[in-house]
């Protein structure tokens, strides 16, 4: 149904979800030809994230914020839009706006976890992220983020607690098996480690395989 932008928005959605950004812009692109909603252009500017193009991403959420300001979705989006360009000033009053909107979701305070990540102050985010956990236990951006700080910080027992919590959650996360690599590896556990390099290898996430097959490898 070419002419149907439900059908197409649909479409656009379902190929988003499956870690397809490429073939999921055609169709909302379409969608949003046919009829220009601040919904669809909140998914174009998702997939356009998940392609690394924030520039795009920006543009397209930007118009969104245009025809509804308070769109927690794009503003979200775009705060995220503005973190991956290492733009945090920008970022922040969308994230802080988000938050004083609906404090009980978890997605702002991982975004604001991620500021103060950049500033350095990873004790902070640390309890921004076990805030977003405590809000959402389905949270997996936040599992990942606490096990990526805990590793990165040497606190290995809460490192692998977080990572394999949030596997329990979303088996088979590519990314979240990555870390536990990492974290395994860290500690001379060379073959859980292997195990979960192998895993992590097999991601739908082509960043993620390509540096699981890497370390792999040479592990």
């Amino acid at each position: 149904m070419p002419h149907d932008p439900g059908a197409q928005y649909a479409l656009g959605v379902i190929l988003l979800a499956a870690h397809r950004p490429g073939d999921a812009v055609e169709f909302l692109i379409r969608a949003l030809n046919l009829d220009l909603t601040c919904q669809t252009l909140t998914e174009v500017g998702s997939a356009y994230l998940d392609l690394h193009e924030e520039s795009k991403a920006i543009e397209v959420l930007k118009r969104c914020l245009a025809m509804q300001a308070g769109n927690r979705d794009a503003l979200i989006d775009l705060s995220s839009a503005y973190i991956d360009e290492g733009r945090d000033a920008d970022a922040l009053p969308l994230v802080e706006q988000a938050h004083r909107e609906q404090p009980d979701q978890a997605d702002a305070l991982v975004n604001l976890g991620y500021i103060e990540d950049d500033a350095g102050r990873w004790q902070v985010a640390l309890s921004d992220y076990l805030q977003a956990v405590a809000l959402d236990p389905l949270d997996r951006a936040a599992y990942v983020n606490l096990g990526y700080d805990y590793t990165a910080h040497g606190l290995y027992p809460l490192a692998e607690a977080a990572l394999l919590k949030g596997l329990s959650v979303s088996p088979g996360d590519g990314r979240l098996h990555y870390l536990l690599a990492v974290a395994y590896a860290d500690q001379g556990k060379r073959d859980l480690a292997r195990t979960e390099y192998q895993r992590a290898a097999s991601s739908d996430e082509p960043e993620v395989t390509r540096a699981a097959s890497h370390d792999l490898a040479v592990f």
